[in-house]
């Protein structure tokens, strides 16, 4: 009778932990399946309009201090575009690497549309739709630091915020542009004349068929893709890439900038 009770007993505890085990493997297993169902965080990264902006770097000599007082942002994707009207500046930044609210960049610089020998590099932080800094290492305008602040003019984009029948006029590389630039409903992008004879870089300048400025979804920010055709330099003749967006809440001025590697467009247009 001890023998068999033994037995039993051995039995009814072989049976537990079977049981057991079985119940340990299902929970082990269901807690991978739950982790690989869980949505990874989303990656943080500067984007949108960014206005507020100052800078402290330097002029050609690379001694003497320059402070700028008028910078304003456009960022998509892995590029960025900073600028100042009245220096005549335009920053246009790849992103070379994002880590959490950190990254690094290369950025072409550009002086009255022409392109600077020399390109910096940047290393900053970001906070998301808050602000962006950067410490540019380089000579002249390459060679200090700069801080931008969110837009509160932000909201998605739309075509119909920017198009508009009777154009937007106003600075061009610090030069009075007397000529309109409309932006049709379907974003199709034209001037009313060529640049004007003695204009910087972009004399007899115009805008070729199928220019185009379009509105990149989600971000107060619009891609712009511009051919320049019969330029009084040849040179300049081609295409040319940007961003633009509307710098106040009432959509009444218009940022706009782009560039190609060699030459380069910035200002802000009036809507006429």
């Amino acid at each position: 009778m001890n023998t068999f009770a033994t037995r039993n007993k051995n039995k009814n505890l072989s049976i537990f932990s079977v049981v057991f085990l079985s119940l340990l493997i299902l929970l082990g297993l269901q807690g991978c399946f739950h982790d690989d169902d869980d949505p990874a965080p989303a990656e943080e990264t500067p984007k949108g309009f960014y206005d507020a902006g100052t800078a402290d770097v330097k002029l050609d000599n690379d001694t003497t201090d320059l402070n700028i007082q008028d910078l304003e942002g456009m960022v998509s994707g892995n590029r960025f575009m900073i600028m100042s009207v009245s220096e005549v500046l335009l920053y246009d930044g790849t992103f070379t690497d994002i880590t959490g609210n950190t990254y690094t960049a290369t950025v072409n610089i550009y002086k009255d549309g022409v392109l600077l020998p020399d390109t910096a590099t940047v290393e900053g932080t970001f906070t998301t739709a808050s602000t962006m800094q950067g410490a540019l290492t380089g000579v002249g305008a390459g060679n200090g630091s700069f801080s931008l602040t969110y837009s509160l003019n932000n909201e998605p984009s739309d075509q119909s915020r920017i198009d508009n029948g009777d154009g937007w006029f106003g600075v061009i590389n610090g030069i009075n542009d007397i000529q309109d630039h409309i932006i049709a409903t379907d974003g199709v992008f034209t001037r009313s004349g060529t640049f004007a004879v003695g204009f910087p870089v972009f004399a007899g300048c115009d805008y070729g068929a199928g220019s185009t400025v379009l509105a990149i979804a989600d971000i107060n920010v619009y891609e712009v893709n511009i051919e320049l055709i019969n330029c009084t330099d040849t040179n300049v003749n081609g295409t040319f890439t940007g961003f633009a967006t509307t710098q106040s809440v009432a959509d009444s001025f218009l940022v706009l900038a782009f560039s190609n590697g060699s030459y380069s467009a910035s200002g802000d247009l009036d809507r006429g």
